[in-house]
């Protein structure tokens, strides 16, 4: 992926796929998520630092996390999952609606950034110098057919 080259070449961190992580919250303190993509800088996690059996809840928040909407998500699921990660210390959630072709940036519960195609999804003080274009994480959609004089 995008995270994983950006990481060895800037030698900043690492990106962790199908990882669960602990994400302590005030009334639930052994919270753990599992989401799609996520980033840790070698700050939180060291790069000399062996990675934890797997199965086992890794100790470290996610300085990025991406969670890909599915068809079967709800919206308060994946708010709540934004939540839990924002509050546990993560820095950075991106929402990915497939569908729509958008990413909604995350770096607090009131503070959201829309990326759609025209725009290049960077990573803002969390990922310094990262930078993607919107049209390159995405398929081509169909166009449109329109109605013929027929169908009216």
């Amino acid at each position: 992926t995008e995270l994983a080259v950006y990481g060895r070449q800037t030698k900043r961190g690492s990106s962790w796929m199908d990882t669960i992580f602990r994400v302590p919250q005030r009334r639930d303190p052994n919270r753990n998520r599992k989401p799609d993509v996520a980033f840790t800088t070698f700050e939180r996690w060291p790069e000399d630092r062996p990675m934890p059996y797997r199965g086992n809840p890794v100790d470290v928040v996610p300085d990025l996390v991406v969670e890909v909407l599915s068809p079967t998500d709800q919206a308060n699921d994946i708010q709540a999952r934004v939540n839990d990660f924002l509050r546990a210390g993560s820095r950075l959630v991106w929402v990915v609606y497939p569908a729509e072709q958008t990413v909604h940036a995350f770096s607090s519960p009131r503070d959201v950034r829309v990326f759609t195609d025209v725009d290049a999804l960077d990573g803002g003080d969390v990922l310094p110098g990262f930078a993607v274009p919107m049209a390159a994480l995405f398929p081509p959609l169909d166009e449109p057919v329109p109605p013929s004089p027929d169908d009216v």
